[in-house]
């Protein structure tokens, strides 16, 4: 999936996220959890995590905010990405 942004694409496969270096090709990224960006990419369908709306497109989940849509804190919502911090 391709999630497009003013400073470059953001590629997601398998629940990681990944960019795009001419020179390095695909390089494994952070979630980008702070970037906002100004839609959301087709397909993606609404659902409540906890009472919460969200958009879910494959295993990426996306909140609506002020400013626009943003990738979903993982770790207030585990569920999402079968991710248990027990540590």
């Amino acid at each position: 999936m391709v999630i497009r942004h003013k400073y470059g694409d953001i590629y997601c496969f398998g629940g990681d996220f990944y960019t795009y270096y001419p020179k390095y090709g695909y390089v494994q990224i952070q979630l980008p959890r702070d970037m906002v960006f100004a839609t959301i990419p087709r397909g993606a369908v609404r659902v409540r995590v906890n009472g919460h709306l969200m958009f879910r497109l494959g295993d990426v989940y996306f909140e609506l905010g002020s400013r626009g849509y943003r990738i979903a804190n993982y770790h207030r919502y585990p569920e999402m990405y079968g991710y248990a911090d027990r540590y």
